[in-house]
């Protein structure tokens, strides 16, 4: 049996991109699977999630929180004496079913300088598995020095990316380091997986839809981190509800916040917005778009999601200065080919379009040059 060891990403984004990796082991192989929460607040967010957490505690064999943050926190010695003893207890347990195995293999998205991550890889390693960075990694080279970092110096042995292109300033070292899986949230399976759970847990938890009495219309809200204010979430969503409320009267509007949105400051938008059909749903973004009968985004990777599911999509978003000076290629996420509107007269004209039928979904999957390649790293890890 292969033993994998995979610490979880500070975000959920990142959790639901390893599920569908996760359940391609499954159908591999003999694996048992480790989930490992080194802090609590992507664990409490994931049990926001009804789907996704039952998804996660159906797929991985055993899951451990590591709840740094109490130690960090708790103004009590004798409390935080306690947490630093439950952790250091807990780490010493994971470092044992380490070594107790052959050839397991981590995944992890830090860097293996880390005291924690170090500490595991190094076990890994004396037991001659792998250890395997992803994705949230990719983060890091946005700056000048680039091309400084060293896959293997400081993620471990191999690094998997969705697609070649989104390493293409990476040095060659680096590049022949890393593994192309595709996009795991394209995969058929998990897809299969959305569409037949859909409908049950969108009844499940959105009643009058379930009955069937409207239509349902979502909004993928966008962080109010960095370089999106909490002022312009409001303009946006005001904008947003009043265009969709014109054009689908009978449209239940159902917002998913974004993993890191200030719920109150939300909850004071609603108040104000005092619209009975607008309710909060912390459901998977693509439960909630294969049931959706359109969705409006700001920038983000739940457009994705959408257009596997051939649900109508937008993209509604002004370009702003400070948005810019971080992000001045505007936004990558429309090259995928689906409509683009900055203020009202273009989000009307896109839902009408949508209203009489005559949305018509991009040929995405060419523009991020997607394929399954998943088989690729089992074979590294020696599960294939």
């Amino acid at each position: 049996m292969k033993y994998v060891f995979s610490v979880a990403p500070p975000r959920l984004g990142g959790i639901d991109m390893l599920l569908p990796i996760y359940m391609e082991m499954k159908r591999a192989g003999s694996v048992n699977i480790e989930l490992i929460f080194f802090d609590d607040l992507a664990f409490r967010q994931l049990k926001r999630d009804d789907f996704l957490f039952w998804q996660i505690t159906e797929c991985v064999d055993k899951i451990s929180l590591l709840s740094k943050n109490k130690v960090k926190t708790s103004s009590n010695l004798a409390i935080k004496f306690f947490y630093l003893i439950l952790f250091i207890i807990k780490v010493l347990g994971i470092l044992y079913r380490i070594t107790i195995t052959q050839k397991p293999v981590m995944m992890h998205s830090g860097q293996v300088s880390t005291f924690f991550l170090g500490a595991l890889h190094r076990a890994i390693k004396r037991k001659k598995g792998f250890t395997v960075g992803h994705f949230n990694l990719m983060n890091l080279f946005i700056n000048d020095d680039r091309k400084q970092l060293n896959v293997q110096g400081d993620f471990g042995d191999i690094f998997i990316c969705f697609n070649k292109k989104n390493i293409s300033s990476w040095d060659k070292s680096s590049k022949n380091k890393c593994i192309e899986i595709g996009y795991p949230r394209l995969y058929e399976p998990w897809l299969s997986n959305l569409r037949k759970n859909s409908k049950y847990y969108v009844q499940k938890h959105i009643e009058k839809t379930a009955a069937g009495l409207l239509s349902m219309a979502v909004l993928f809200l966008p962080s109010t981190s960095k370089c999106f204010e909490e002022e312009e979430l409001k303009v946006w969503i005001l904008e947003v509800v009043y265009c969709i409320s014109e054009q689908f009267d009978d449209a239940l509007i159902v917002l998913k916040p974004h993993p890191m949105q200030n719920l109150k400051h939300l909850d004071s938008i609603l108040n104000d917005l005092n619209n009975k059909r607008c309710i909060l749903s912390f459901l998977h973004p693509g439960i909630l778009a294969a049931e959706a009968k359109l969705v409006v985004s700001h920038h983000s990777s739940t457009i994705v999601d959408a257009l596997a599911l051939e649900t109508p999509i937008i993209q509604h978003q002004n370009f702003t200065s400070h948005w810019l000076a971080r992000h001045p290629e505007g936004s990558c996420f429309l090259e995928l080919g689906h409509p683009w509107t900055k203020d009202v007269d273009d989000l009307m004209r896109e839902l009408k379009r949508i209203k009489n039928n005559e949305w018509i979904p991009p040929n995405f999957l060419r523009s991020i040059g997607h394929k399954n390649s998943i088989k690729y790293l089992l074979k590294k890890i020696e599960l294939l």
